[in-house]
């Protein structure tokens, strides 16, 4: 994948809803990092839609390529999310995100 830099800000669903995730062994403490990571393959083409935040930062990766970092600052009552869509060649990849919570 060559064109991370090609990267469309897609629109959301209106009813959309997430859940935050955090390793459970992990304590939420003051400067902690934590690492997800989701392996995955696909056959044909295809696009990614990606909405994505943290309560502090993150950072996103595809395939060890820096995407994108975020998320956007928001009032702490009205979380906001980013929304990204990208473009998959056939084959394994791997989705990464470096999550820090200060």
């Amino acid at each position: 994948m060559d064109d991370i830099d090609n990267l469309a800000q897609s629109t959301p669903r209106e009813n959309w809803n997430g859940f935050w995730i955090w390793p459970e062994d992990t304590d939420v403490e003051r400067n902690v990092y934590s690492l997800f990571r989701r392996p995955f393959e696909n056959s044909p083409p295809a696009t990614l839609a990606i909405h994505i935040t943290a309560n502090h930062f993150y950072s996103l990766y595809l395939d060890s390529k820096f995407v994108c970092r975020g998320p956007a600052r928001a009032h702490l009552r009205y979380y906001s999310f980013d929304s990204l869509s990208l473009p998959l060649e056939p084959g394994a990849h791997t989705l990464a995100v470096v999550v820090h919570h200060v």
